[in-house]
């Protein structure tokens, strides 16, 4: 069990007041109230918070979910879920959003900008960077950009043909942004006041987690409960911040019940305030992308002794620790790394097809040339171009 650590002195405010580009990341439960409509008392206090950030120096870009619920008010859709309709309320929720993001920021002299992605504008590396480019240059401008995933053409399912989709919530979406943006914070405003070792709502006794030094603790939380009116829960939360985590961004996880809530994180009182990750060594550019920014096209299963070479000795993958490769991928695209339990591990470029993998499967690599009837890297998979979510880190 995670034991709740208690935070000395001010470290955890001291941690976020030194931060200057902090992406805050808004739950449908606080954006929306108890029927559908939008909570603006609520979005007023974080509005001003963040206004107050801005004055301070900081940059602050905003991920908002609770288009489609507010849709499904104004349509007054709330018996049916298909896909269909649920883009039709997207549609006509994010407008209402936009309209209340801009009134409230206004009041503050700020001007605000909508950006809607998908899956394909993190997958696509260039345009990714032109997404990058132009969130830079809002922040430059003094734009306080909102984002959401473009729910009225996503998909939103997270497997389609046995391809991963990118992100399937706001949560992951925010991780991403943070990382690829180079944030030094996220800060994520749900329903619950940060992070327990069990569910709080159904369980008595559970305890809050003030502080997680290592992912590793991660796995020892009981990841079950959904937000109440959103597509993400605890679990969805729990991912995004360890992606955020091993980009080298602090993360928090709060209530955005809570008035001034942002407020505080900034104040004396910051470290009883929330459940703060804390971020590992930053990966490179490549690597984020590979791990975190491009989905998966397939996936290999590897044996023990491969996995624990990948995450004790950062080495390559070779054919020899492979079990089996599932789905249809090409050379030079991702794929997700899998031990025998099929838990993933890490992802990686591949060097081969499918088809030739599947060919060399188990054998040593001195054996690939003449399998495959011609020549080709000894590696499967290059540790340069890999990532390994629990490799250790000195």
């Amino acid at each position: 069990m995670v034991q709740a650590t208690e935070v000395a002195g001010n470290k955890a405010m001291n941690l976020l007041d030194s931060c200057q580009r902090i992406v805050i990341k808004l739950g449908t439960s606080v954006v929306t109230g108890a029927f559908g409509s939008v909570e603006r008392g609520r979005l007023d206090f974080i509005v001003r918070d963040v206004a107050n950030l801005r004055e301070s120096g900081r940059e602050c870009l905003l991920v908002s979910s609770g288009a489609v619920g507010l849709g499904r008010k104004l349509l007054n859709q709330h018996e049916r879920n298909d896909l269909a309709l649920r883009q039709a309320c997207a549609s006509v929720g994010q407008n209402l959003l936009m309209t209340t993001y801009q009134k409230l920021f206004a009041t503050y002299g700020l001007t605000v900008g909508q950006v809607l992605v998908t899956s394909d504008d993190l997958a696509d590396r260039t345009r990714y960077l032109n997404l990058r480019a132009m969130l830079s240059e809002l922040l430059a401008l003094g734009v306080v950009p909102i984002m959401n995933e473009n729910d009225s053409v996503s998909t939103m399912e997270l497997q389609e043909h046995g391809r991963e989709k990118i992100f399937g919530d706001n949560d992951k979406l925010s991780a991403l942004v943070a990382s690829k943006l180079g944030a030094d914070a996220l800060i994520l405003l749900t329903d619950v006041d940060g992070v327990y070792d069990r569910n709080p709502r159904t369980t008595r006794g559970a305890r809050k987690i003030r502080r997680i030094e290592d992912l590793d603790e991660l796995k020892t939380i009981d990841p079950t409960g959904k937000s109440l009116h959103g597509r993400g829960g605890i679990k969805s939360k729990l991912k995004a911040v360890q992606l955020a985590s091993m980009s080298g961004v602090v993360s928090v996880i709060a209530s955005g019940f809570q008035e001034d809530v942002i407020s505080l994180l900034f104040s004396p009182e910051g470290e009883d305030v929330g459940t703060y990750i804390m971020p590992r060594k930053k990966l490179s550019a490549r690597r984020q992308w590979i791990g975190f920014s491009s989905g998966v096209e397939g996936s290999l299963t590897i044996n023990q002794g491969a996995q624990q070479a990948l995450e004790e000795s950062m080495a390559s993958l070779l054919s020899v620790g492979i079990m089996e490769a599932r789905g249809q991928f090409s050379a030079g695209q991702v794929v997700s790394i899998q031990n025998e339990a099929g838990i993933e591990i890490g992802r990686g470029i591949v060097s081969y097809s499918s088809e030739e993998i599947g060919k060399v499967t188990g054998r040593k690599s001195s054996e690939m040339a003449k399998l495959l009837q011609r020549p080709g890297p000894q590696e499967i998979v290059h540790r340069d171009r890999l990532i390994v979510f629990r490799e250790k880190v000195s």
